[in-house]
């Protein structure tokens, strides 16, 4: 399979005023053919500090006074046009408690545009291209936000419910909620909130309310530090993908009472056509004996009962393949600009 490219940035946080904080930042560039640049790092109140140098993995380094701005237009804005051509596009913040992560990727001026997190950001150029292009008419983008501690994770679209993190039968890491009973003995069981907004207004407002719920704590130096990893997925959709997935859910929470039923019938049929022995038989030895009379009361299955409930559940079962075929084929043929989407990451 073909390689996925990275590109890796470094952004210096403001040194601290102290002077044992101080710190000389050198860069210089790799020799080798893709121009990656190292850091170098030297403390200037120890004399004694080595100086620590990264290897030439850089493509870029900012500055402490560079903004949300600069580090959209260098880093992201060059991959919107591939999201809106199909591809998906991951990015992800890394860095010690403090560094700006939750800046970068969130942002807290949320009036001014360029002071906009890269989230934020993504979104209000999306759906500028989404009114932009008329092949692009009735996309929105479908927002799911999770904090993960430890092995748990949290719903921050829902209240901050506690999930499971799963691996599926595809082997990739699926994200779950609770398990709910339905009327009619369906049950369903939730995935992390996927939620629609069909414009920047509504998006920004979800995120917004979303991250009320995330766990902070004091740190050193501020104290509204996050506690977890956030985990935002942005997603373009349309609202007959929307219905498709819900029909989906549907479908799936239907098939389980009918495959319950089916067995339960199943294993009572095969139990009325056992042999049983007769309430006035006698034993003898290994077997039983009453001259005259059957030794055994022989039930037939129903198979008129057996033929229906299979039937019904051979039914069920095909729905649900159907339903996800109907998700197959939904997203975008006739959308040729304007596909898929792009994940965030703030740990």
């Amino acid at each position: 399979p073909e390689m996925t490219s990275m590109n890796v940035f470094c952004s210096m946080a403001t040194a601290c005023s102290h002077r044992s904080c101080t710190r000389r930042i050198d860069r210089r560039t790799g020799s080798n053919s893709r121009s990656l640049t190292s850091v170098s790092i030297k403390r200037l109140a120890s004399a004694e500090d080595r100086p620590w140098t990264s290897p030439a993995a850089f493509h870029a380094i900012f500055n402490p006074e560079d903004d949300n701005d600069k580090l959209y237009n260098d880093v992201v804005a060059r991959s919107i046009s591939r999201v809106l051509q199909g591809e998906n596009c991951s990015f992800f913040a890394y860095g010690h408690s403090g560094s700006g992560k939750t800046h970068t990727v969130i942002g807290y001026d949320f009036q001014e545009s360029k002071n906009l997190g890269l989230c934020l950001r993504v979104a209000k150029q999306l759906f500028d291209a989404f009114n932009n292009q008329n092949a692009c008419q009735g996309l929105g983008i479908e927002l799911s936000l999770f904090e993960l501690r430890r092995k748990t994770a949290f719903d921050l679209l829902n209240n901050r419910t506690k999930c499971f993190v799963r691996e599926g039968p595809d082997s990739k890491v699926h994200i779950r909620g609770d398990t709910e009973m339905l009327k009619g003995g369906k049950v369903r069981v939730h995935s992390i909130v996927q939620q629609p907004c069909w414009n920047f207004g509504s998006f920004q407002q979800e995120l917004v309310k979303a991250l009320e719920q995330r766990a902070t704590g004091s740190s050193s130096v501020h104290n509204q530090s996050p506690r977890t990893h956030a985990f935002l997925l942005l997603e373009i959709v349309k609202q007959s993908l929307v219905d498709a997935r819900n029909a989906l859910f549907d479908r799936q929470s239907e098939l389980v009472p009918v495959g319950k039923l089916a067995i339960d019938i199943m294993v009572e049929e095969d139990t009325k056509s056992s042999a049983v022995p007769t309430s006035h038989s006698r034993y003898h030895g290994s077997s039983f004996h009453q001259p005259g009379l059957n030794p055994h009361i022989l039930n037939k299955k129903d198979q008129t009962r057996i033929d229906t409930i299979e039937a019904e559940k051979a039914r069920c079962e095909a729905r649900v393949p159907a339903a996800e075929e109907e998700i197959e084929a939904n997203p975008y043929e006739h959308l040729e600009e304007c596909p898929r989407g792009a994940s965030l990451r703030d740990r």
